[in-house]
This record gives structure tokens, C-alpha cells and sequence, in this order.
């Protein structure tokens, strides 16, 4: 009879145990559920933050000039012989591995020298990096162009093939209390006729957008891009720069140092790289 109370304080002392036991395998599960949310939302946050816009500046510089044209900032440097004006084009953009900016060169009182690229050096944090000249961006053009066009001719000509060919109908039966699937094919040339020649169209259609949306854009790299031009004295030109960067990390900012040798000066720009604040 001593027996029974033990036994029954062992069996209490044993559920209130494992009850202990179970809430703390399920606090141990929150917790670990509450860290792997902050995980996931930590690199969530990191991920938007790394797709939100991004701008160039120039910095401000007592060598540098500082004016406005049209409502844009014109960041000017004065030389013995030469004169650049630079202006970054590059703002609220997606965060890429490519920036822009606006440069005109003016030639003084120097001997003829050519403007090109290959004029000018790029750094970012401290190195180099490309500046991709006009004859490499219409070939990239030219390129992209010619993998849509190919991709589009095959695409078409599989779903003209595809339309063409006969019609096949299945379906189910009850014969008898017997069921069952049967499929029958029936070809009816005008019909055939009648969607090749859709997908036809379709698949011109498709080719004369691309090859007229590709013109257009060789067009403007033929307006804008800075091409390969011998600067005589009183001569002024320019055009854009493309510079491949590094993407911006999160709640970064880059350092940009353009160098223009222009005869025998040397100009130097100081751009800033970072996200745009927004509200």
C-alpha cells in the first residue's frame, strides 16, 4: 500500500517532465524559427537594397567649375590649352555594372591631338576599369540583334511546322458498360494554310520590330557615343562614356577617378557612386 502513492508521485513527477521537456523542445523551436525569419529577412532586405537606384555625382573640387545647363550640372576644367566639360548622366538608374557620362573637349591653343577612349583611364575604388568604346557597344548591338533574330526564325519555323501538320482529337468511350480512349487524326489543308500563314506573320512581324528597334539604338550610339575624332585648335567635341563598374553592395558607395589627357593636359574628375535616398 506504501507502494501505490510513490508510484503515483513518480508517474506526476514524470508527466510534469515531460511536459517540461515538450515546451522546452518547442521553445527551442520558435527561437530557432524566429532566428531563421530574421535570416530570411536580413537577406531579403540585403537583396532590395541591392536593386534599388543608384546615381552619379561629381565632387565638388576648387579645381572643377561649377555651372548649370538646361537644369543639369556642368562640372568644368580649365588647362593652359584645353577645356572638358563633364557631366554624369547616370541618375536614379538600377544598380548595373555600367554607368554614363556627358564629356565635351575643347581645344584651345594646343596642337592637333586625337580624342578618344583610349584618352581617357577610368578607376573604381582604386582600379581600372573599362571604357567600352563605340566600335564594342555597336557590335554588342549588332550581336544581341543577331541571336533575336535567330531565335525568333527557329521559334517561327517550329510553330509553322507545328501548324501544319495534322490534328489529332482523343477522347473516352463507353461501349457496354466498356470504357476506354480513342484518339483520331483528320488534316484539313485550309485550315493548315490558314495558321501557317498566321505564325508566319506572326514570326515577321516579330523580325521587323527587332531589326527596326536595333537600328534605332545603333542610331543613337552613332549620335551620342564619343567616337575617335582629331581635335584641331578652336575645335570643340564630345560625346557619352560608358564605364563598366562593380554593382553597388548595400549601404556602399563607389569612387570613381576619370583621367583625359588632351595633348599635354591632364584633366581629372572625381565621381561619387551611391544609392539614392528615398522617402
Amino acid at each position: 500500500m506504501l507502494l501505490q502513492p510513490l508510484v503515483e508521485t513518480y508517474s506526476a513527477l514524470g508527466t510534469i517532465n515531460l511536459h517540461k521537456e515538450q515546451a522546452m523542445i518547442k521553445y527551442d523551436l520558435s527561437i530557432k524559427k524566429l532566428k531563421a525569419i530574421a535570416i530570411i529577412s536580413t537577406l531579403t532586405f540585403g537583396l532590395m537594397a541591392c536593386e534599388g537606384p543608384t546615381s552619379v555625382r561629381v565632387v565638388d573640387s576648387p579645381a572643377i567649375e561649377q555651372t548649370l545647363f538646361d537644369g543639369r550640372g556642368i562640372n568644368v576644367s580649365r588647362k593652359s590649352n584645353t577645356t572638358v566639360s563633364l557631366s554624369s548622366i547616370t541618375t536614379a538608374e538600377p544598380n548595373s555594372t555600367q554607368i554614363e557620362v556627358f564629356l565635351v573637349a575643347r581645344n584651345s591653343r594646343s596642337s592637333p591631338f586625337i580624342l578618344s577612349t583610349s584618352s581617357i583611364a577610368a578607376q573604381v575604388d582604386g582600379v581600372a576599369a573599362k571604357i567600352f568604346t563605340y566600335e564594342e557597344l555597336k557590335a554588342a548591338e549588332v550581336r544581341s540583334r543577331n541571336i533575336a533574330l535567330i531565335a525568333t526564325a527557329i521559334g517561327g519555323a517550329a510553330n509553322a511546322y507545328s501548324a501544319s501538320q495534322p490534328q489529332t482529337t482523343t477522347g473516352t468511350y463507353n461501349y457496354g458498360g466498356t470504357y476506354g480512349t480513342y484518339s483520331g487524326t483528320t488534316y484539313n489543308p485550309a485550315a493548315s494554310t490558314l495558321a501557317t500563314a498566321a505564325v508566319t506573320a506572326n514570326t515577321n512581324a516579330q523580325i521587323n520590330s527587332i531589326s527596326s528597334n536595333s537600328e534605332r539604338t545603333l542610331g543613337q550610339l552613332q549620335e551620342t557615343y564619343l567616337k575617335p575624332t582629331t581635335m584641331n585648335r578652336g575645335m570643340e567635341y564630345g560625346g557619352v562614356l560608358r564605364i563598366e563598374v562593380p554593382r553597388l553592395s548595400a549601404e556602399s558607395t563607389q569612387d570613381i577617378l576619370l583621367t583625359i589627357n588632351l595633348g599635354t593636359d591632364v584633366h581629372t574628375f572625381e565621381l561619387v557612386r551611391g544609392w539614392d535616398v528615398t522617402q
